[in-house]
Formats: C-alpha cells, structure tokens, sequence
C-alpha cells in the first residue's frame, strides 16, 4: 500500500513544468578545520528549500567538511537528450570538484549521499571518481527511465513523452549511460549503503530491489536498509533526520 504522505506529495506535486533552459548548477562548500573526510550531497530535484540541511549540520558534527550542490531548473523533463548531459554535467562538476578539493585539502575519506532522483548523479559520481570511498543512495531506482515511467511525481513528464510517441523503451535507451545500474563498475572496494521502502509509491521498491541485485551480481556487497511503511518521502526524510552518517 502507498503511505498517504507519497499519494498526497504526489498529487500536489505531479506535474513538472519548470523544466529546460538553464540548470542553474550551483554549490556550497563548508570547511571544518583540519577535517580528513568530505561528505558531498547530491540534488534531488530542484528545490527552493534547504532540503539537506538537517544531514549538513550532523555531517559537520561529525567533523566532515561538506560539498552540497543545488540546481534551479528540474533534472527530468520531455526532452530526453537535455535530461541526459544534465545528469552528465553535475557528475563532471562534482568529479572535477573533488579532485580539486581532494589535492587542496587531503581529503582521505570521501562520502557521496543522493536520495530519491539525486542517486542517479550519486552512483555516478561514484562510480567516475577514484577519490570516492562510500556511496549512500535513499530510495534509488536502478534505471532513470523507469522511474519516471512509474512515479507519482512525473506522470506529467511520461504523457509528454507519449504524446510526442515516445516509449519507455526509447526513453531507457536514451538515458542509459546515466541510470544507475549501468554505473557499477567503479563502485568495487568502496561502501555502499542503500535505503528501500516496501511501499514506495513514488519510486517503486522493485526498481531499488533490482538495483542492489545488480550490485551483487557485479560483485559489490552493498548494505540494504529495507522498510515497510516509510514509503518514499518518509524514507527520505528518516535518512535525513536520523540516518547513519559516515
């Protein structure tokens, strides 16, 4: 069954029109003194409000220094190229970011966070960057097309789709080099924790179960943290809150 909070965030904000133009890719750096450790936070989705800040403050608690990004325009929209290279250009930000940062500081521990749509560039940048030593994806999918096929939050973006005759299948084939399971090949010796719900409603659990079933396949040995009731925005908001952090 989907939680009322996944049917109720899904019916207020099903449609997804502020899509295109610019990506508006920023980020922000917080340094805490003689820090050996970087947590970066991946964007879910544009947001105005400050989505990570209960995770920021109990990373910097911990002593790690932290590298948030936001972007201003929506990650997933009807036009499949423009959807891939945004996905493509935060990962070669984010990879170009912590290498710099990496060299700068001497960082030896690196933490990549992303929950819901913000795994895809997690696994990504994971999967790109030698420097990175643990990813954490909370309420992942295996693939991009997938999801948004199926989710509450896009249903609008999948009629577009339709209406310009575009199937799904064409949609997987177009954002393949960007779905997570086909960035698993970096991820050998580092950590991975994966968060599911049973009852996700906006990115339905067997899309996550499938993901950490490649990851076993490809040799990996990811820790699931599984629910049953927490849905999709409870899984989210429990990480956030009270998840483990590094």
């Amino acid at each position: 069954m989907i939680p009322v909070l996944d049917r109720l965030i899904g019916a207020f904000r099903g449609t997804v029109d502020d899509f295109g133009g610019d990506l508006g890719l920023s980020s922000e750096l917080s340094l805490e003194p003689g820090s050996t450790g970087l947590c970066v936070l991946m964007p879910p989705w544009k947001t105005e409000a400050d989505y990570y800040k209960p995770v920021r403050k109990r990373i910097r608690a911990r002593g790690y220094s932290c590298l948030e990004y936001r972007v201003t325009s929506s990650l997933i929209s009807p036009d499949h190229t423009y959807t891939a290279h945004s996905f493509m250009a935060i990962r070669d930000q984010a990879v170009a970011d912590i290498e710099r940062l990496v060299r700068e500081h001497g960082f030896t521990a690196v933490q990549v966070i992303g929950v819901s749509i913000g795994c895809v560039e997690a696994a990504m940048v994971a999967n790109s960057s030698p420097h990175v030593t643990k990813a954490v994806l909370v309420a992942p999918g295996n693939c991009l097309a997938e999801s948004l096929w199926h989710g509450l939050k896009t249903r609008n973006v999948r009629a577009l789709f339709e209406e310009q005759g575009i199937s799904l299948a064409e949609v997987k084939r177009a954002w393949a080099a960007v779905s997570p399971e086909n960035n698993l090949s970096g991820l050998r010796g580092k950590e991975i924790e994966v968060y599911l719900s049973k009852s996700d409603g906006n990115i339905p659990y067997r899309f996550g179960r499938s993901l950490v079933q490649s990851m076993r396949a490809a040799g990996l040995e990811p820790a699931v943290f599984e629910n049953a009731f927490l849905g999709h925005y409870g899984t989210v908001l429990n990480y956030l809150w009270r998840g483990k952090i590094v």
